[in-house]
């Protein structure tokens, strides 16, 4: 629950509007109004690591998402968010250990499975992680990043029609995904199917020009034609 100090709250809400219009100082500003007002106000402090973090100070964001954690150890944006912040950092375990107290605080939220999965497959857990996946698709049926990144741990794992299914959904739900094209491509070039596989790589060159993974790959495809 938000705190009962209206001015706290009101400078709060300013802070959410400025972040979510990209004014980084703006939001800054008013989320330390807000803990000058309240100083346990632990979504301010959530807020502001989230600004500071989209500024590029990781370290003050985490200590700042700790200090949100130490007044409210029940909020569980404030664990997801330092999940995030640890797994940029490159540290899966740590960004484990948070996902899944952000789940457990909240257990319908699919970007916390999304996210755990991510940070698993890092760790290089991919049956775990593919559970996460799809433990958020049967929250989120339409969340195209889980089913992109089940389609891609599918396919680490050579499970290729199941990986050419759920790239096929990633698309489906997002017609303009160039990434989850040339998933697909490398999905369907593994199974003999070198001719989907060229005009999959060609379609996310068109929806991403400057994507080289998308040109190396066609370059590849279109060699073993000659």
């Amino acid at each position: 629950a938000l705190t009962e100090n209206k001015n706290a709250v009101a400078n709060f809400e300013q802070g959410d509007n400025l972040y979510k219009q990209g004014d980084l100082k703006g939001a800054e500003a008013a989320f330390r109004k807000a803990i000058e007002l309240e100083p346990k106000f632990a979504q301010a402090y959530t807020g502001l690591g989230n600004t500071l973090n989209a500024q590029g100070k990781p370290e003050e964001a985490i200590a700042l998402y700790n200090q949100a954690i130490s007044f409210d150890p029940k909020y569980a944006d404030a664990h997801y968010y330092l999940g995030n912040a640890l797994y940029a950092q490159g540290k899966p375990t740590e960004a484990v250990a948070e996902y899944t107290a952000a789940i457990g605080l909240d257990p319908k939220n699919p970007a916390g499975y999304n996210a755990l999965g991510n940070a698993l497959y890092a760790q290089g857990k991919l049956e775990e992680a593919i559970a996460q996946y799809k433990k958020a698709i049967s929250f989120a049926p339409k969340y195209v990043d889980a089913h992109y990144n089940l389609a891609s741990a599918l396919y680490a794992q050579q499970k290729l029609t199941e990986a050419v299914s759920e790239y096929t959904e990633a698309i489906r739900l997002e017609p303009k995904y160039a990434q989850a094209y040339t998933g697909l491509a490398n999905a369907m070039d593994d199974q003999g199917k070198p001719q989907e596989a060229i005009a999959h790589y060609k379609k996310a060159i068109s929806f991403d020009p400057n994507y080289a993974y998308a040109y190396y790959n066609l370059g590849i495809a279109l060699g073993r034609q000659q």
